[in-house]
């Protein structure tokens, strides 16, 4: 068996397809604030999710966990089987492994500086949904005065 990164039977057909879209998922340039997130490919689960691995784990690491027979969870559902061959084909080849860990880094700055935007564009949009609510609640306070206040 080849090494996870090499062409070996358990790299799917559309694996290299699916590598290259890690790259260019997100723009280069400046990004504006209220631009939607749409990301090509997942943050989560992240590749080394999917392999039960940190972060921080080298080639040797993620070639040993590649060895592995998948868990029957796994192996039984086809998504889970495909995202298990693409994070190995990713994160066992030495030049698509930082390639991914830039991208990766890179996506969760970007998140981070337009996820906090984000949450107020929602609050606007909650308050524009219960504005027409107003006059019924300023109603049934004053119902409910009325009936406190009648002693």
């Amino acid at each position: 068996m080849s090494a996870p990164g090499g062409s070996d039977a358990r790299r799917g057909p559309d694996t290299d397809a699916a590598v290259e879209r890690h790259r260019g998922a997100l723009p280069d340039g400046p990004v504006a604030d209220d631009a939607p997130v749409n990301l090509a490919v997942p943050l989560d689960p992240t590749h080394y999710a999917a392999l039960g691995l940190d972060e921080d784990a080298d080639l040797q690491v993620i070639r040993e966990a590649a060895q592995r027979p998948l868990p029957p969870d796994v192996s039984g559902d086809p998504a889970r089987a495909a995202a298990h061959r693409l994070a190995v084909a990713v994160l066992g080849d030495p030049l698509r492994k930082p390639v991914y860990d830039a991208w990766l880094a890179r996506e969760r700055r970007w998140l981070e500086r337009v996820a906090p935007k984000r949450t107020t564009g929602q609050l606007r949009r909650w308050l524009r949904q219960a504005l027409p609510l107003l006059p019924l609640l300023a109603l049934l306070a004053a119902a409910v005065w009325w009936l406190w206040s009648w002693d």
